[in-house]
């Protein structure tokens, strides 16, 4: 992950695993300039809305028409 105050990339120094609100926490450090900052993930249920909203944003369209 890129550190988003000097552009460094950054390593996971530790991981919480919350089993029942299926999420993970991370704490992230840059190797650059030492900040550190944290990160959530969590499962979503996709359905097509979030689909084309995914692609549109995030991906390019060519490979929207190979799924």
């Amino acid at each position: 992950m890129i550190c988003n105050k000097c552009g460094g990339k950054s390593k996971i120094v530790d991981t919480v695993n919350v089993a029942d609100d299926n999420e993970t926490y991370r704490k992230h450090k840059c190797i650059n300039c030492g900040r550190v900052f944290y990160t959530t993930e969590f499962e979503i249920e996709p359905d097509n809305l979030y689909i084309d909203n995914w692609y549109d944003n995030y991906r390019k369209k060519k490979e929207k028409e190979n799924v």
